[in-house]
């Protein structure tokens, strides 16, 4: 049974909704991420940012469409992940967005119960109203709106690029990375089935080491965890907590050095920053987490997120601006001091998937609404172009977060509900491997 969500909004509480519901609410502004949300079953409530995949999932949606549509067919997906279609415009989806939401509004019991039942009916129904019509007005100029996601203005170097088709397909391994896995299958990770609530998987390059968040109890939040195991064909281990890393914060989208002796993430809260831990061996413990960057580094209306280790002195990062919205790629290299500095734009035709770079830097996966993709470029010296689809969503399930790319791109590993559910449904982590001869071999590979 798909999970149930309750939001308080202009302090009435409002559901119980469907997750595509509680997207759509997003989506359209009335739920911000300060507002508060729980889900069915939970008594604490927890601002919505803190809904790991949320704020995604409204990114990659089709306008009010989810809204209308849920109010219409009861157990089907408010979105169309296999295609692209238009954004609803004009005030009768707004007026059929705001109707479906005001249904689910279930005004609070006013705590004064000497004032007469008439007066309390009254105020109940003039709040529900009053929502219900800022949600109409924030439908209209929503569905206005021309641009799916927003954009930042393209250079000449990268706007419309398409990628290098010869470089799109990595050479086929001449053994799979993960032997025991049926190709073009999604699979819950081996030793980490029964492993819930769990998100942004990094592992080593042998992949025999794991670090990814998980939500152990409701009181901490998502901390990170490690698990290892001896080979490949073997199962992962029961999962431990990095101690050195844990907070009463969100710490989620780990990225692991080449040595496994450094740790990099990002820490929620008010403004995401980037923290790094330190161990001295792979058997020893990671120190407690310090910030990445000086405090300087990274402007005050900038978030940062996806960090992703490139060789040993170098990562790749994302920086956001909330106003307006625009993403930008960067890397970050180590100064004389042994601190990371930005230093690097990395020129991407669209920067806002959670891309995953390949060990060869040559190309860049990512999950969408329509699946797995891939983008390639002819050097590091040039732009990443548009994406082509590497695996279909109907075979992976919807990819929550980022994904995790072997160094043989023939597996991803990645947090998703499975094949046939709808995001945010489950948070499991699965495995799943290009089948044999998928890949294509070309003079010009790299």
């Amino acid at each position: 049974m798909a999970s149930q969500w309750y939001c308080q909004v202009l302090g009435e509480q409002m559901g119980p909704l469907s997750w595509s519901d509680l997207v759509d609410l997003v989506r359209l502004g009335t739920v911000g991420e300060s507002d508060l949300v729980r889900r069915e079953g939970q008594t604490a409530w927890e601002p919505a940012e803190k809904v790991i995949g949320l704020f995604r999932a409204a990114r990659q949606g089709d306008g009010v469409s989810g809204a209308v549509n849920s109010s219409q067919s009861s157990g089907s997906s408010s979105t169309n992940t296999n295609k692209k279609s238009k954004r609803p415009g004009g005030a009768r989806s707004a007026a059929a967005a705001a109707e479906a939401i005001a249904r689910t509004i279930t005004p609070v019991e006013d705590a004064d119960d000497s004032q007469p039942a008439e007066s309390r009916r009254w105020r109940r129904t003039s709040i529900a109203v009053g929502t219900v019509a800022v949600i109409a007005v924030t439908a209209i100029w929503w569905s206005s709106r021309n641009a799916r996601f927003p954009q930042h203005k393209m250079t000449a170097a990268s706007a419309g690029i398409a990628s290098p088709s010869h470089l799109l397909k990595a050479l086929p391994p001449a053994a799979p990375s993960m032997p025991d896995l049926v190709p073009e299958t999604a699979t819950l990770l081996p030793g980490l089935e029964k492993i819930s609530n769990a998100f942004s998987p990094v592992l080593s390059a042998d992949l025999k080491t794991i670090v990814f968040a998980h939500m152990a109890n409701l009181e901490t939040g998502f901390d990170l965890y490690l698990a290892r195991r001896s080979s490949v064909s073997e199962p992962f281990g029961p999962p431990t907590l990095i101690v050195g890393c844990q907070s009463t914060e969100c710490d989620a989208y780990p990225t692991l050095s080449p040595n496994l002796l450094e740790l990099i993430f990002v820490r929620s809260d008010e403004k995401p920053q980037l923290m790094r831990s330190f161990r001295a061996s792979v058997d020893a413990e990671f120190s407690a987490a310090e910030p990445c960057f000086a405090s300087t580094a990274i402007d005050s209306d900038e978030r940062v997120a996806i960090p992703q280790f490139i060789n040993a002195g170098v990562f790749c990062f994302a920086r956001q601006r909330i106003d307006p919205p625009s993403r930008l790629l960067w890397l970050a290299s180590r100064n004389p001091q042994g601190q990371f500095e930005p230093v690097q734009l990395v020129a991407c035709h669209d920067p806002w998937p959670l891309w995953f770079i390949s060990a060869n830097g040559m190309r860049a996966y990512s999950g969408i609404e329509t699946g797995v993709v891939v983008v390639a470029r002819e050097s590091a010296n040039h732009p990443f172009g548009q994406n082509e689809v590497w695996a279909d969503i109907a075979k992976t399930g919807p990819i929550d977060g980022p994904l995790w790319m072997a160094p043989q791109e023939d597996v991803i590993v990645y947090c998703s509900a499975g094949p046939g559910k709808r995001l945010g449904e489950a948070r499991q982590l699965w495995a799943w491997q290009k089948g044999t001869g998928s890949g294509s071999a070309s003079a010009g590979h790299k």
